[in-house]
């Protein structure tokens, strides 16, 4: 055991150090191997001039210094006090090794130093016991009068933990003879650590137990471990989060050689890929591990959909019933829960991703905020503080606990309505027919897996609900997908008919989806369908909308004249309408199509800077975005290249600001002819990527953007064919983050020069 203490102070020194196990192997004239194997626990106590040279290289003094010299040599343990039939203070020795952790095992360190109450909080299956130990093992000399475990596990009412501690002392004191008294008075004068594990069932009990032992015995310090907080003052609380990748895949390699020896982790993305399908959960990671010798890693991670079934340990006598499969790990904190609790528990397992305040009370009522406190007090719900205020998340285990629990209940029909009436109010809420990229939607960028839940039930149980959420979604797709936002579209109005606004709305979205795919044969038809409609039921804003995408649509298919036509119109209504947005969407739509008339080019310029004054006073990044885009086509045919560069990358950081992927993707495009001659390779790996990120979203480029086999041709000129392939695959490889980041890193070389 002391080689394991022993190997877990000095990694957490070492990462302290910032120091790789090579370097302070070769730093303190040791090897690779050898520092490895101390860290593992796998080779015998040091030497003491090795601790020595270790602690040196590590810059250690002081109590540092101290424990790391401390933590190689025997433990010793106080002796027993003679009359009061005292315990020797003991810890289980871990039958395996302890994986991981690192660097909350030196924070943790600092805090159970200076805290008297800290408590470990997380569900079940985290590993709060193991850490704990390890804590308490690496802390056990600076406690004079020694370190005790009291597992709280099997007791069954609160008032029996204060016996249980009795009886770890080795108080032999029956309960009617007040077995709190002898504990207080037995450790008033000790400098002790009480390890209270497994709180959560003995919540109250153990709450007025620590908060007694605080007040009456000044020395000693607690360290607890719960599903919840104790919830008193003094209290400090570390929630644990599940495995970080790295220590996942190690804490997996590591089990499953303890099964094979022969075991080889072979490609360690596939055991990283299963190690995140099981949370990062110690415990779930350790059931697969143990299933190595019937089934790879690939084969455990195309079950893992099935998890409560795989993860059951097999042929193992040494744990305890709710160690031995996951599904009884969540059984034990699900049965601790109140009614109100279970049931809001349950109905969470609709969300597929995170949620807020609103979403959690649409299934549950105005209780529900309370309700929420205790879950993620119960470490059954994690909460996180982003941008947008609080939002709700079940790992995945628990989700599919719950959807299981869901089912049972009779309850999973009704939650599902609840949970698509709540996105399509959200929606609704937030959508304007004449809304840009850059409007109110994008808030529902993030929920994109729940907004596909619930058009999956809306189109088995309520086709109208599911054309009303399609259609108010019509940017969501447009920034995140076309060919989603297509498939979607076909669904609902081929299944809803009536002649409604509802409908004349889906109209547009399915057919400006159709154009901006690059199927405009396909999508003019149904905008002419949508601008009917809306005239017939007098939506003047719903046929100016038509009119914004028929223009676009027109100029696509090379009818200019037709396309200024309907931008006209759409304009003139929109003025009228006093929406600002729109109009300078449309201003800057007209501008792109006056510029390929030569001799209206200076109109042309003129509504594109129209566009971009409107678009800065209102702080749409879509409108300043495309007039910049068009003022870059501006300068580059008007022989600008320098200025139309610059207008081009202005455009790319705007559009990708709202995530406009289609005249992203057009500018990226722009950018890479401009380098064409300057920077081949780069301008191939540009052009490469923003074809092949088009593919992926189902993105067309239209009728007008037939450059792709010029541009290919003129780089394969430049290159010669082998190098301008070997550029090209290399772009189609990238992600549009990072194709956009290249873009923009031209403009940061240029401002480095100047």
């Amino acid at each position: 055991m002391e080689s394991r203490m022993f190997g877990a102070v000095l990694r957490a020194h070492r990462l302290a150090a910032g120091l790789t196990q090579d370097e302070l192997a070769e730093r303190a004239s040791l090897s690779g191997r050898g520092v490895q194997d101390l860290e593992r626990g796998l080779r015998r106590r040091p030497r003491p001039d090795t601790i020595r040279r270790l602690a040196d290289v590590l810059e250690l003094d002081g109590v540092a210094r101290a424990e790391l010299m401390s933590a190689g040599q025997p433990v010793a343990v106080s002796a027993e006090e003679p009359g009061l039939g005292a315990a020797r203070p003991t810890l289980p020795v871990p039958l395996t090794s302890f994986v991981g952790r690192a660097r909350e095992q030196a924070e943790l360190g600092h805090l159970l130093a200076t805290a008297r109450l800290l408590t470990l909080v997380g569900m079940g299956g985290v590993g709060k016991t193991r850490l704990a130990i390890q804590l308490a093992a690496s802390a056990a000399r600076r406690y004079a009068d020694g370190v005790y475990l009291i597992d709280l596990a099997a007791l069954t009412q609160p008032e029996l933990a204060v016996q249980g501690i009795a009886q770890v002392l080795g108080l032999r004191v029956e309960l009617d003879r007040q077995p709190e008294a002898a504990v207080i008075g037995h450790l008033a004068r000790r400098h002790a650590l009480l390890l209270l594990d497994n709180c959560e069932h003995l919540i109250e009990g153990c709450a007025q137990l620590a908060l007694t032992l605080l007040h009456s015995c000044p020395s000693v310090h607690v360290l607890a471990t719960s599903r919840e907080p104790l919830g008193i003052d003094g209290e400090t609380l570390w929630r644990m989060s599940p495995l970080d990748d790295t220590d996942a895949v190690d804490l997996f390699i590591e089990r499953a050689h303890a099964q094979r020896a022969d075991f080889d982790p072979g490609d360690t993305a596939t055991i990283a890929y299963l190690c995140r399908a099981l949370d990062g959960l110690p415990l779930a990671i350790e059931l697969a591990a143990a299933r190595v010798e019937v089934l790879a890693p690939v084969e455990l991670l195309a079950r893992s959909d099935d998890r409560f079934t795989l993860l059951k340990r097999i042929g193992s006598r040494g744990r305890i019933a709710r160690q031995q499969t996951l599904r009884a790990t969540v059984d034990w904190s699900y049965a601790l829960l109140e009614p109100a609790e279970r049931q809001l528990f349950s109905r969470l397992a609709v969300f597929a991703g995170a949620f807020d305040l609103a979403g959690a009370s649409a299934m549950d009522g105005p209780e529900t905020l309370d309700v929420l406190e205790r879950l993620v007090d119960k470490s059954l719900l994690v909460a996180q503080q982003t941008e947008r205020g609080t939002r709700y998340q079940l790992l995945e285990t628990l989700r599919s606990y719950a959807w299981e629990r869901l089912d049972e209940s009779g309850e999973l029909e009704r939650a599902r309505h609840r949970h698509l009436e709540h996105f399509v109010r959200r929606a609704e809420s937030l959508y304007t027919i004449t809304e840009t990229p850059d409007g109110p939607t994008r808030e529902l960028d993030q929920h994109l897996d729940d907004l596909r839940r619930a058009l999956e039930w809306a189109a088995r149980a309520n086709p109208g609900a599911g054309l009303r959420l399609f259609a108010a979604l019509r940017n969501v797709w447009w920034r995140r997908g076309c060919a989603e936002g297509r498939r979607w579209g076909q669904v609902f109005l081929g299944m809803c008919q009536e002649p409604t606004i509802t409908q004349a709305h889906a109209l547009l979205a399915a057919g400006w989806l159709g154009v901006a795919g690059g199927d405009v044969p396909a999508g003019r038809p149904l905008l002419a369908r949508a601008h009917a409609l809306a005239s017939q039921l007098g939506d003047v804003r719903g046929v100016a909308a038509a009119d914004h995408r028929l223009g676009i649509a027109a100029f696509l298919e090379g009818s200019t004249t037709e396309a200024l036509q309907h931008f006209e119109q759409a304009l003139a209504r929109l003025e009228e309408l006093a929406e600002v947005n729109a109009s300078a969407m449309v201003h800057g739509m007209m501008g792109w199509a006056l510029l390929t008339d030569r001799a209206r080019r200076e109109e042309g310029r003129r509504h594109l800077e129209r566009a971009h004054r409107l678009g800065r006073r209102m702080h749409d990044r879509a409108a300043t975005g495309l007039a910049a885009f068009g003022l870059g086509l501006y300068a580059r045919w008007t022989g600008q290249p320098a200025r139309a560069m610059t207008h081009f990358l202005l455009a790319i950081a705007d559009l990708d600001a709202v995530t406009e992927v289609p005249t992203l993707l057009t500018g990226l495009l722009q950018v890479a002819r401009l380098l064409a001659s300057s920077n081949p390779v780069r301008a191939a790996r540009l052009a490469g990527g923003a074809y092949a990120t088009a593919d992926r979203a189902g993105v067309g480029f239209g009728p007008r953007s037939h450059g792709r086999h010029q541009l290919e041709a003129d780089l394969t000129a430049r290159l010669g064919e082998a190098p301008f392939r070997r550029a090209w695959k290399e772009g189609e490889q990238r992600t549009l983050d990072e194709l956009v980041r290249s873009a923009l890193a031209i403009s940061e070389r240029g401002k480095k020069r100047e």
